[in-house]
């Protein structure tokens, strides 16, 4: 992704021209980047998404936890079951975060506030994230899930 990126700045680069309009103030203008550039950074952005698919949706839906969730000892969770929710919970939940973003970002605030700590998101999907103990974490890796 990062050659496909350097060959697409290069391109606008080296395609850059200079024209002036009626009043003789110059207009810049980029060159079009080359198919290289273009295939090289799709193809770079797919493992990208992949790994995301797998991690926020798939991992975090099924076990409760993301990598960044193992590591922080959080666990995301059904409301009412305290189970994993699923990926396609999971999914909804990731783009419920945008609306937390829409107003001011006050969606994410929302725990602050909030009894079960859930933000805008979490309402909208009833979902929430808990802090796992030491020892549910360690006898859950001793089981051999993530």
């Amino acid at each position: 992704m990062i050659a496909g990126l350097l060959i697409w700045r290069h391109d606008a680069d080296a395609g850059r021209t200079t024209t002036h309009d009626a009043l003789g103030q110059p207009i810049v203008t980029d060159g079009d980047p080359s198919s290289l550039a273009l295939t090289l950074t799709l193809v770079g952005l797919l493992p990208y998404f992949g790994f995301w698919i797998w991690n926020r949706w798939a991992r975090q839906g099924n076990t409760g936890r993301s990598l960044g969730k193992s590591l922080m000892g959080l666990r995301l969770l059904d409301a009412n079951t305290a189970r994993p929710p699923g990926s396609f919970r999971a999914f909804g939940r990731e783009f419920a975060h945008y609306i937390d973003s829409l107003v001011c970002y006050l969606g994410w605030l929302w725990p602050l506030w909030d009894d079960r700590r859930q933000t805008l998101a979490d309402k909208l999907c009833n979902t929430i994230v808990i802090v796992e103990s030491r020892a549910e974490a360690a006898a859950l890796r001793r089981q051999g899930q993530p």
